[in-house]
Order: structure tokens, then C-alpha cells, then sequence
């Protein structure tokens, strides 16, 4: 896994956009405080 000390943003029609082009990439949102990741094996 690859951990970017700075944040990338993108505007949500982008990463829909992006999304729909990845749809077997596992995805991470987070903050400091509180991770999600879209698969449940990552937890």
C-alpha cells in the first residue's frame, strides 16, 4: 500500500469519472483519525 503524506482531492465528477474506469480498484478515504476502505478484508 502506498501512503501519500500529502492528500490528493479531485472534484466528484472527476472521480466518478475516475471510478467507473477502476471498478476492481479497492478504494481508501480517510482522515488522520478514521479510515474507510470499500472492501472489508482491508479493515
Amino acid at each position: 500500500m502506498v501512503v501519500s503524506e500529502t492528500p490528493n482531492t479531485m472534484s466528484l465528477d472527476d472521480f466518478w469519472t475516475w471510478l467507473l474506469g477502476h471498478p476492481n480498484c479497492v478504494l481508501r478515504a480517510g482522515t488522520p483519525d478514521t479510515v474507510l476502505f470499500d472492501d472489508d478484508d482491508l479493515h
